[in-house]
């Protein structure tokens, strides 16, 4: 070998690099565990983060459940409104502000069975005790009134029986209801 050379390094085996890795894991290991394990500045206990966790949930549910009182006025023009929209539970009063005599009636004329099935001759009969029908069952004179309580969502016709060509619609719709949910977490 010439005195101007310089020695090759020995090669060493892939062990030297492995060993140096697990010192500094365990270095690093070490030192969390010397950090997280010391009482805090208090003296109290471990340096270790508390976790804290809260839920709150709070629902609200409202419901439209006063039933409230519509009126229709019946003219020698028809009825005002023809069409009217309520809730589920709600009233209609028909007063009779014509020279007309006024029979409210389900649809369709002559039969009246388009509310509950029943027909002018069945629920209108002496003794009757089904559920009440849409159907006055008997004409009013002027300034007189009827009132009859929707507990079926849909589009009901109805009609004058006396002057048939006078229709109008009640339309009933399911109460209002809304329902709200709020989820907080906190960690």
């Amino acid at each position: 070998m010439d005195n101007n050379q310089i020695p090759a390094p020995a090669k060493s085996s892939g062990k030297t690099g492995i060993i140096v890795g697990v010192i500094v894991v365990l270095l690093i290991i070490g030192a969390g565990y010397y950090i997280f394990s010391r009482p805090n500045s208090s003296g109290q206990g471990p340096m270790i983060p508390a976790t804290t966790t809260s839920t709150s949930t709070s629902t609200t549910t409202t419901t439209t459940s006063n039933p409230q009182n519509h009126v229709v006025s019946y003219t020698n023009n028809g009825f005002v409104p023809q069409t009217l929209t309520i809730a589920d539970g709600d009233s209609v009063t028909w007063v009779n502000n014509s020279t007309n005599e006024l029979w409210v009636a389900s649809a369709p004329h002559p039969i009246h069975n388009g509310y509950d099935g029943t027909t002018l001759q069945q629920h209108c009969a002496p003794g009757y005790a089904g559920p009440t029908p849409f159907d006055e069952c008997a004409a009013i004179a002027q300034g007189g009134s009827y009132t009859f309580t929707f507990y079926q969502v849909g589009s009901w016709g109805y009609h004058n029986h006396m002057v048939d060509s006078d229709q109008g619609t009640i339309i009933v719709t399911a109460p209002v209801s809304t329902t709200t949910v709020n989820v907080n977490v906190t960690q």
